[in-house]
């Protein structure tokens, strides 16, 4: 699969991914801080709920900044030398935190409900979907391609 490919597939998946795990978290905390804002029915129905609605979400306020932010931070992160995962999940936290506060309010998210567990499912969000998409697109395996490809292209394998 070509690597243009698997980045638009990771920068698609990874606030849908992030966005499931995050609100997930957030539901979970809530019902440890706070019982009685279960949402009703029992686990499975709560699992159900925080999933959907998280890919829903995060489909909705991470798609954006995903591919218009994301892509070319990607871009800039490769020629940087940044390929680890660990500064993918930063970027994925940055990212989350403009899909948050910026485009958020776009969609009627009043800002002065952002509470700490809003910040927490941001951030959480943020850094699953940065490691997602790490994972699937695997940015530090690049220089091991290019260099087994242009070892195939060298003039020796040519017979020169």
């Amino acid at each position: 699969m070509s690597l243009i490919v698997k980045t638009a597939i990771g920068l698609c998946l990874a606030p849908i991914v992030g966005g499931m795990v995050g609100l997930l978290i957030y539901i979970t905390y809530e019902n440890i801080t706070n019982p009685g804002s279960f949402l009703g029915g029992g686990f499975f129905e709560t699992l159900r709920f925080s999933l959907m609605a998280g890919a829903m979400y995060g489909g909705l306020l991470g798609g954006i900044p995903s591919l218009l932010v994301g892509w070319p931070l990607h871009l800039a992160m490769q020629r940087a030398g940044w390929k680890q995962w660990w500064a993918y999940a930063g970027l994925g936290v940055v990212l989350a935190l403009i899909a948050g506060f910026g485009i958020g309010p776009v969609f009627g998210l009043e800002l002065m409900y952002f509470g700490g567990a809003i910040v927490l499912m941001l951030l959480m969000s943020g850094a699953i979907g940065g490691l997602i998409f790490w994972l699937i697109r695997r940015p530090d395996r690049d220089a091991e391609r290019l260099g087994s490809h242009r070892q195939a292209k060298s003039p020796e394998d040519y017979g020169a």
